[in-house]
């Protein structure tokens, strides 16, 4: 992990700070750059450890329990690219017997740990082999989340919950397959039963902004 890799990022042309597991700027599609001197480095941001397994068969429920919380995590192994809320970057390669840990912000720590106590204890018993349990990483949900207007991937969500969302849409937005997402749209979902995964995942596309526009397509 670099100096930056637990830190918020900047984008240059937009002048903003933007959240950091981005890669580009949300707004503009901008690469992000390291936050400027004038950002002040936030002890609370970095990253800390809340979960190591061996077993990634761990991984899913650690996964759905932090999605639920709306806490952000990145998932760590070596032999893996590193997943950060559906996104992709390289790692170094490593030997098939390290284990995986799913980090989150320091300020995050202690409720993540609540939430994936039991797990660890768990993967004493849960023994899956790796090339099954792996595939959830390998292979992200098949409907893919894009924003209209800069063609940016911004996340994945499975067929049942496009489902969902579909019979939550009116008949125009289900046709083109495009909506116009906001903080009280998603708002509204989470109060009409929506899986904590798609809560995430919406809130994850929307990002800092007031509204976006997505469509999707199934990969």
């Amino acid at each position: 992990m670099t100096e930056t890799d637990d830190q918020d990022k900047f984008c240059p042309a937009c002048d903003a700070r933007r959240p950091w597991f981005e890669d580009a700027c949300p707004e503009c599609g901008t690469a992000l750059v390291p936050l400027p001197d004038r950002y002040a480095k936030d002890p609370e941001q970095a990253l800390v450890t809340v979960l190591t397994a061996v077993d990634p068969a761990l991984l899913p429920l650690a996964k759905l329990a932090l999605d639920g919380a709306r806490i952000e995590y990145t998932v760590r192994h070596p032999e893996l690219t590193t997943l950060l809320g559906g996104r992709e970057v390289n790692t170094p390669a490593g030997s098939g017997d390290e284990p995986w840990t799913i980090n989150v912000r320091q300020s995050d720590a202690a409720r993540a740990r609540e939430l994936v106590a039991d797990l660890e204890t768990a993967g004493a018993s849960v023994q899956t082999p790796l090339e099954t349990s792996m595939e959830w990483a390998e292979t992200p949900p098949p409907v893919e989340l894009f924003e209209s207007d800069t063609d940016l991937t911004v996340g994945h969500i499975t067929e049942e919950q496009l489902e969902w969302l579909s019979e939550q849409l009116d008949e125009d937005a289900v046709r083109d397959r495009e909506f116009v997402l906001d903080p009280a749209l998603i708002s509204s979902y989470e109060a009409a039963g929506a899986e904590p995964g798609l809560v995430a995942a919406l809130r994850r596309a929307l990002g800092s902004r007031r509204e976006v526009r997505l469509r999707w397509a199934l990969m």
